[in-house]
């Protein structure tokens, strides 16, 4: 129940008004991000695609930079018939990663994110594989960068070499749950998420 785990939440957000809490800023905006979701998960369960996006936006506003964030309010957007929003979510967070690239052009991550944006939303997968091979260069010990990789190497129905760079990954990250379900579903064939 969306509603009744973000009014957990919220109460749990009080502790860092606390003067003596451990948490910083930065786990906060995460936590509030996460609340405005689970409210626009509530607001979606009662036909209130409005309120839904208004939640959605605010979470946003928190954590821009969130690819999955983004591309699941894009989704919403889409479902409630706002295309045009979907698409500035998509080109603002594109032109954002596109200009940390100008900045830092060997950063792994930002190579990453922007592939991972485009592997999630489904689009530019050519240039998402380029992006994700890029990062594991740069950084070849990352397994969530491998994620990125065998994501998009999914999503261009290269299944098999899916299955051997989430392998890799899971060579370096054992325990890495995400990983272990990515694994599976490029094995059983399953369909994009």
């Amino acid at each position: 129940d969306p509603g009744r785990a973000a009014d957990h939440l919220e109460r749990y957000l009080f502790s860092f008004l606390k003067t003596n809490t451990s948490m910083t800023t930065y786990y906060y905006l995460i936590h509030k991000a996460r609340l405005h979701v689970l409210r626009s998960e509530e607001c979606l369960a009662e036909g209130n695609s409005e309120g839904a996006i208004a939640y959605l936006r605010k979470a946003i506003v928190l954590r821009p930079g969130s690819v999955d964030l983004v591309v699941d309010t894009m989704e919403v957007l889409v479902d409630a018939g706002r295309v045009e929003g979907a698409e500035e979510l998509f080109e603002a967070l594109e032109s954002r990663y596109r200009s940390a690239l100008k900045l830092v052009p060997n950063s792994a991550n930002e190579h990453n994110n922007l592939a991972w944006l485009f592997a999630r939303s489904d689009r530019k997968l050519d240039e998402a594989l380029e992006l994700a091979s890029k990062a594991v260069e740069l950084s070849p010990k990352e397994h969530k960068y491998l994620d990125t990789l065998a994501e998009v190497n999914f999503r261009l129905e290269n299944r098999e070499k899916a299955v051997e760079v989430a392998k890799e990954g899971l060579k370096i990250a054992p325990d890495d749950e995400h990983l272990k379900a990515q694994l599976k579903r490029f094995e059983r064939e399953g369909t994009k998420e």
